[in-house]
């Protein structure tokens, strides 16, 4: 079991990731304070659950996209005239709100991308953006994004792939604007 000193140390190392990470969920800074300061706590009550030797990372990015699941979930009820087809989404997997429009973007985003790239990352579908975000922003690894999220590795390969694909054709002029690609479209 981890002590209380080693909890803190290894969530000091991770929280600028995890915050990054929880701004971009819910693009609203106070939402994402507040959701950092719920997963920490979570983890925190939860201790006695960790497994050493296993990926801290994982373990508290797992419990905050939980808890993220949660506040979305507790909002849905909350809803009084609520769409059904908003609770079931087509591919069965936990419901990932679509955020865009709801304020800010993390810091780290602002300071290395620019409108068009936010835009056309903010552009992608959720089931896309979520791992996208997890990866670029919260420095996970496939498996553990895999751990996070619950789903098969495989199955973050394929939406970090479909993503990039979309990512690619939706900028491919800023690229060629930036002299990244050349006109002919060769990388």
């Amino acid at each position: 079991m981890l002590s209380t000193a080693d909890f803190e140390s290894m969530t000091t190392a991770i929280s600028r990731p995890l915050f990054a990470t929880a701004l971009r969920l819910t693009r609203n800074r106070a939402d994402a304070e507040d959701l950092v300061q719920e997963a920490l706590y979570r983890g925190f009550r939860s201790l006695h659950t960790f497994m050493p030797g296993s990926r801290f990372r994982a373990w508290m990015f797992r419990i905050l996209h939980n808890a993220f699941i949660n506040r979305i979930r507790r909002a849905q009820l909350a809803t009084t005239a609520t769409d059904p087809a908003d609770l079931s989404p087509a591919d069965h997997e936990h419901p990932v709100p679509d955020l865009r429009g709801m304020g800010e973007l993390p810091d780290m985003a602002d300071r290395h991308f620019d409108e068009r790239v936010k835009a056309a990352v903010d552009a992608l579908p959720d089931n896309f953006r979520t791992p996208m975000v997890l990866f670029a922003l919260g420095g996970l690894s496939y498996q553990e994004i895999a751990d996070t999220l619950e789903i098969p590795i495989g199955t973050v390969m394929s939406r970090l792939h479909r993503a990039r694909r979309q990512l690619r054709e939706s900028l491919s002029d800023y690229a060629r604007d930036q002299g990244l690609i050349s006109d002919g479209g060769d990388a």
